[in-house]
């Protein structure tokens, strides 16, 4: 028995059986739909939750709002601190944000929200960044990119709250 073998007909093997395959890869895919971008205004104070339901193992917990001192980032949880007590929370930072009153809850930081009830001052680092001091003592880092927003919002609500206890 002869064997024959020739570099021709292997590439016409290798043409038939690859080069299709490499074509439809090569296939310009249909254009994407782009979905409609969602403004991501936040809940006007009226629709503001009062409340989260916290659930420790067997134990649900109701939270109000103005108990809150903080909320920090513990991925995949968020880190509800209070006057006395820590609770984890199963949701994003952003979400939590979005559900409490944009007038009392703030972002100031990528990993944290604060109430503003509870902000006794806050103190430059030199740097762009600050540090804000909470009344149960807790210091937290306020970064640049959110100072301006703290800034106007502690303003705003200052301005408020004066306004509420004199009127």
């Amino acid at each position: 028995m002869l064997l024959r073998y020739s570099l021709s007909d292997e590439l016409a093997k290798y043409a038939l059986v690859y080069l299709p395959t490499g074509l439809l890869c090569l296939r310009r895919p249909a254009p994407l739909v782009e979905a409609p971008r969602r403004t991501e205004t936040p809940p006007p104070p009226s629709e503001a939750r009062q409340t989260l339901v916290v659930g420790s193992g067997r134990h649900t917990t109701v939270v109000p709002a103005e108990a809150i001192v903080s909320i920090s980032a513990a991925n995949p949880y968020v880190t509800i601190h209070t006057h006395d007590k820590k609770y984890l929370y199963s949701a994003s930072l952003k979400s939590i944000h979005q559900q409490l009153d944009p007038a009392q809850f703030v972002r100031i930081h990528k990993s944290a929200i604060v109430n503003l009830a509870h902000v006794t001052s806050y103190t430059s680092r030199l740097n762009g960044d600050y540090d804000v001091r909470l009344k149960n003592g807790q210091l937290i880092r306020l970064s640049r990119t959110y100072a301006a927003s703290f800034n106007q919002h502690l303003a705003q609500f200052s301005a408020s709250r004066a306004a509420k206890s004199s009127g």
